[in-house]
């Protein structure tokens, strides 16, 4: 019985001397929680977070800044900061917005075979959505032949092509 009563006190006497070391940044631990840190633009963000200890003591967190921009693809930041004593440390979260819906983009009706030497107009594309395009391609209306027109949409997110016929009378 003795034996156990020693032990405990032992015991309780380790953890308490360790307890009381002296302090230290090493013992302040931040990270970050789990949590989504790639959606959709226009979609909701939920912040999961962040945690700190001082030891074994729970410390509050701060956010610092947070620049998450949900309308506008690219990457942000979310700085979480946490304090014990004189003791500060920092974690920064990266979220990324991406726009993966592929544009809804339509080649306009147009008049795409003619007769060598007629005048040929490019209609071109229409979108309600927000679109770049670059526009590749050369029709030669001296020349019967078959030419291709690309459009590609926002750096190649989509490629439509318009075939024009020239063709001999």
């Amino acid at each position: 019985m003795k034996k156990y009563i020693l032990l405990i006190f032992f015991s309780a006497l380790m953890i308490g001397l360790v307890a009381c070391g002296e302090p230290s940044i090493e013992r302040l631990k931040i990270s970050l929680n789990p949590g989504v840190d790639t959606i959709d633009v226009d979609s909701e963000h939920i912040d999961s977070g962040a945690k700190a200890y001082y030891g074994l003591r729970k410390l509050d967190i701060e956010v610092i800044s947070y620049s998450v921009d949900i309308s506008t693809p690219g990457v942000y930041e979310i700085i979480y900061y946490a304090t014990y004593l004189d003791f500060e440390k920092t974690i920064t979260r990266i979220v990324t917005v991406v726009d993966d819906k592929v544009p809804d983009v339509h080649l306009n009706i147009g008049l795409d075979t003619i007769y060598v030497g007629d005048q040929w107009t490019d209609t071109g594309v229409t979108s309600d959505d927000q679109i770049d395009v670059l526009i590749s391609g050369y029709v030669n209306i001296n020349i019967a032949g078959e030419y291709i027109i690309t459009y590609t949409i926002n750096d190649g997110q989509l490629v439509l092509k318009r075939y024009v016929n020239v063709i001999e009378e």
